[in-house]
């Protein structure tokens, strides 16, 4: 029986070792037939493991990063929008302080206590 995991290959059925009688561990790449169950696997852990084991925690923000952000309030201030946001795992702690830093407010998520909601209005006038 093949162990799904969200990983770049797959560790297939266990085969006997013809020399010895022990088990071994068959390791293939992922294909195609695999999407499934990987999503499903994916999909059956919760929000804080999938954070916690497929993306890596932010350690450092990057000067790309903030010259990135600022080019997208830039855009949505030209194209009239008064806010943008969005929500931020609550133990992501690297974002919050990131969108903390660029003026985003912090505040609870209506999506549940797992989240928070990261807002800046763009009608205000950025220091």
């Amino acid at each position: 029986m093949a162990t799904r995991c969200a990983e770049s290959v797959i560790l297939d059925e266990r085969i006997e070792n013809p020399v010895c009688g022990t088990p071994i561990v068959q390791i293939r790449s992922i294909e195609v037939a695999d999407a499934v169950p990987i999503g499903e696997f994916v999909q059956s852990l919760s929000l804080e493991t999938r954070y916690l084991r497929i993306m890596s925690p932010l350690k450092e923000l990057s000067a790309q990063e903030s010259r990135l952000l600022s080019q997208l309030v830039d855009t949505a201030s030209a194209r009239g929008l008064k806010r943008i946001g969005g929500d931020v795992l609550a133990i992501n702690e690297p974002m919050k302080v990131f969108a903390k830093a660029h003026g985003f407010a912090l505040s609870r998520s209506h999506d549940g206590p797992t989240l928070v909601r990261v807002e800046l209005r763009l009608d205000c006038q950025r220091a």
